[in-house]
């Protein structure tokens, strides 16, 4: 499963840190940015991201309407190659990747709501267009870690990709309420429509109201940019003889302060469309 977006290298390192001592762990946790690696590591990494899937299966399988997995070491700053930001295993996009080859999703929205971009959720998925990813953080003109370039807004994907990478980078501090509103309802509730209803579909006769899919569902938002928030919404549609049936498959995949993954899934929400 890991293989999914881990290198085979990068796996070997993190295993070997099973039977390091104190320092060879040094050592190696220097190699990377901000990790500090334990024998137990491994472990942990593989329990965060065993207890996401675990909760993946149980709502596209219709155990549970939604759920949370309370998981630490957190994922969006992991790569391929490399553990960064105290992330070791990717786990939300690990999670993606996973629903779209066992449960044949189509399209997947991650919104990283964080204090800092997720670049490595985004070095993932830069060029793939079934995946389009969202982040609003601090970036106050490169100033705040990670302190990169492709954190900024003109960073939109790579080849088949382009286009399918939004970043929101605040340049300065104290976003309030006001702000994540606003970014919320004017760029990305359409972007989210757009990528996860079908084009093909005749969406004028759909009775799907867009606002109420999403909207009734956001009761607040937080008072700083410091809520650390993932939300990876799946979409799967489902044809029938005679109809089109869309069953708005919305996984909620939220992430706060990098141990909690809540996953909502609407699957009341089963929209005709007539021929």
């Amino acid at each position: 499963m890991f293989g999914f977006l881990s290198s085979a290298d990068y796996l070997e390192v993190v295993k070997s840190t099973q039977e390091m001592k104190e320092e060879e762990l040094q050592k190696t946790s220097a190699d990377y940015d901000s990790v500090y690696f334990h024998p137990t590591t491994f472990r942990c990494a593989k329990l965060a991201v065993g207890a996401t899937l675990e909760l993946v299966d149980a709502v596209m399988l219709g155990k549970t309407r939604n759920g949370m997995a309370l998981v630490r070491p957190p994922g969006h700053h992991s790569q391929r190659n490399a553990a960064n930001g105290f992330c070791i295993f990717n786990n939300v996009a690990i999670a993606a990747k996973y629903a779209q080859r066992t449960y044949g999703l189509q399209r997947i929205l991650i919104v990283d709501w964080d204090v800092h971009h997720g670049q490595g959720t985004q070095y993932l998925f830069d060029a793939d267009p079934s995946v389009l990813y969202f982040s609003w953080h601090r970036f106050e003109h490169q100033q705040f870690w990670p302190s990169l370039s492709e954190s900024n807004y003109d960073a939109v994907g790579q080849e088949k990709g382009r286009g399918f990478n939004i970043n929101v980078p605040w340049n300065k501090i104290g976003m309030g309420n006001s702000d994540y509103i606003a970014a919320f309802l004017h760029v990305l509730l359409p972007v989210a429509f757009e990528h996860i209803i079908p084009r093909t579909l005749p969406q004028t006769k759909c009775r799907l109201s867009r606002n109420s899919v999403l909207c009734h569902r956001v009761k607040r938002t937080p008072d700083s940019s410091a809520g650390k928030y993932f939300c990876l919404m799946l979409w799967r549609n489902v044809s029938h003889p005679n109809d089109i049936w869309v069953i708005m498959m919305n996984i909620l995949i939220l992430y706060m302060q990098g141990s909690t993954i809540s996953l909502y899934a609407l699957h009341s929400l089963e929209h005709k469309f007539r021929g």
